[in-house]
């Protein structure tokens, strides 16, 4: 069942031109990819925000004065992602390691770390410089996309062909052949974890 359906199933109509589906899975950096793709078409100097659907945010007002902070970073050329201090060693996430301090509770991303196991949770915990990966994530579309074509250039070159498509009778068709020819990588691996701006 796609989002589309279940947003008909509980009554929200009319907003059908602004959902972009993917027309296969393949992780998150072609989906991402595609959406900044759509949104620089409708405006060049947009900024966008990568939030997954199954997050559950208590504190709306915290989180939208941390989407407002997000905006201003991403629109000074950093590629924001939300971490979460971790109240326990959990292997089950990734980490971010924070290097140093930009202002307003902001920090620049030293690394990213994959699933630790127990003991290295427990030292990442004791330490206070690992937050949670969110995988939540604010940019620019077009600085998303530059890092695309520096960090994959075949995701790239495949979000170019699906660009001289968008607009054209035959959009949804090359579209989903285009899409099918790309590889499936997450943006954290693919992109996150080697720019410099995060």
């Amino acid at each position: 069942v796609d989002i589309k359906s279940q947003l008909h199933e509980v009554g929200v109509d009319g907003i059908d031109g602004n959902i972009l589906l993917e027309p296969e899975p393949k992780n998150t950096a072609p989906a991402v990819g595609l959406g900044a793709l759509y949104l620089k078409k409708a405006d060049d100097d947009c900024v966008m925000a990568v939030l997954p659907s199954d997050h559950v945010i208590r504190d709306r007002a915290k989180f939208h004065a941390a989407l407002k902070k997000a905006d201003k970073l991403a629109r000074d050329g950093w590629l924001v992602v939300f971490g979460i201090k971790p109240d326990r060693p959990e292997t089950g996430y990734g980490y971010i390691k924070q290097a140093g301090p930009l202002g307003g509770g902001s920090f620049q991303v030293e690394r990213f770390v994959e699933k630790p196991d127990k003991a290295t949770a427990e030292r990442y915990l004791k330490s206070g410089a690992y937050l949670w990966n969110s995988g939540m994530f604010v940019w620019k579309a077009d600085a998303i996309l530059e890092e695309i074509k520096l960090q994959m250039p075949p995701l790239y070159k495949g979000l170019k062909r699906i660009w001289g498509a968008l607009g054209t009778a035959d959009e949804q068709k090359r579209l989903a052949e285009e899409f099918a020819r790309l590889k499936g990588v997450s943006i954290d691996y693919g992109v996150m974890e080697r720019a410099s701006k995060v």
